[in-house]
């Protein structure tokens, strides 16, 4: 499988507490089935705490005014920082990362929503360039047929996007 990156991907960093704002907020993050199974496993103090915070009919973390249960005062995910990133959901250990396959494709972006993520790409300041890689451990998988007018239709917008952003279009 081919790995697609923008060039400034692997300089994201999560600016945690230091954030203007926090993804944990507002948002009803859903917790994906492994990482239920873990919080339902655990045993002891910890096994209690995690169960207390999600709402398990919408399978989701609880929210307190508005914000996840695990943040705490400092604006950093008590999850994380009690039991590591191994216990936290599949959404909470990725974003803002995205993946979208498309046939032997595989592209990886930053979403715009996250502050770090849109001040990085915007602030790029060399053109992007699209970084190619093959992912020896997808080898020999059955690939997803990719709709190609789509992905060609995708590449067509996203260079259009660059172009606007450079002061081009």
């Amino acid at each position: 499988m081919r790995l697609i990156y923008p060039s400034y991907y692997h300089s994201f960093s999560c600016q945690a507490s230091q954030c203007p704002d926090t993804c944990c907020k507002g948002w009803r993050i859903s917790i994906d089935g492994d990482t239920l199974k873990r919080y339902e496993a655990a045993k002891g103090p910890e096994g209690e705490w995690l169960r207390e915070g999600v709402d398990h009919r919408s399978r989701a973390y609880r929210q307190k005014n508005g914000r996840c249960v695990f943040l705490d005062r400092r604006r950093l995910c008590g999850l994380f920082l009690r039991l590591g990133e191994a216990m936290m959901c599949r959404t909470c250990r990725v974003y803002p990362r995205h993946k979208e396959p498309y046939g032997d494709r595989l592209e990886i972006s930053l979403s715009l929503s996250c502050p770090a993520a849109a001040q990085l790409i915007l602030n790029w300041a060399e053109p992007v360039e699209y970084r190619d890689r093959i992912r020896p451990d997808r080898e020999g998988e059955p690939d997803q047929a990719a709709d190609r007018e789509l992905l060609e239709g995708l590449l067509r917008v996203r260079e259009a996007m660059w172009a606007v952003l450079r002061g081009e279009g």
